[in-house]
């Protein structure tokens, strides 16, 4: 597999900006256990259809989580909250 886009934030630390790149939920570390559903089920729906069920969907759960991104990153001396930018995939 071509590993190219998945180091996207690694080359931009390397190249002196400041990262944050974040697990979203329902993936890396933020990923149910095993034990939540079986294996053939897509993680995404699982824990959508649980966040539903609480009452937040798990889009709203994202937006908060990339908000505080934010905030952790404009905290810091060494960030200009006027010179921000976004990457992502999917």
């Amino acid at each position: 597999m071509d590993r190219l886009n998945y180091e996207y934030a690694v080359e931009a630390a390397k190249r002196g900006y400041v990262v944050v790149a974040p697990d979203w939920c329902p993936f890396g570390e933020r990923r149910p256990p095993a034990w939540w559903s079986r294996p053939s089920r897509d993680p995404c729906n699982v824990v959508n259809l649980a966040f539903q069920y609480f009452g937040r969907p798990l889009i709203a759960q994202s937006i908060w989580d990339g908000m505080r991104a934010v905030d952790a990153l404009i905290s810091r001396p060494d960030v200009d909250r006027k010179r921000l930018a976004v990457l992502g995939l999917s």
